[in-house]
């Protein structure tokens, strides 16, 4: 069930929330697309999560939990991976 399309996307994205059990962890999140214009949305999550990053905004929030920059750098670095791999293969 769609809870939410997002306009600028033409009807490629939607939101979807389910009950359903996934993994062990309280929360999961995937990304799922038939076309070309996610690698265009995820390049510009990455920019602005790293923006957010380097100004360390809400990073006290995570540190917290024991969750540090060096474990964000990390993230995104596997993020930029698989967007390279997806323009390599002409996907972007």
């Amino acid at each position: 069930q769609a809870i939410a399309e997002l306009p600028e996307t033409a009807g490629a994205w939607r939101i979807v929330r389910s009950e359903a059990p996934t993994s062990n962890v309280d929360r999961t999140c995937a990304a799922l697309s038939n076309c070309q214009y996610g690698v265009q949305v995820v390049e510009r999550i990455v920019e602005k999560s790293e923006r957010m990053l380097q100004s360390r905004a809400y990073l006290h929030q995570y540190e917290k939990y024991g969750v540090g920059s060096d474990t964000f750098a990390e993230s995104y670095s596997r993020v930029q991976q698989v967007v390279a791999r997806y323009e390599d293969v002409g996907f972007a």
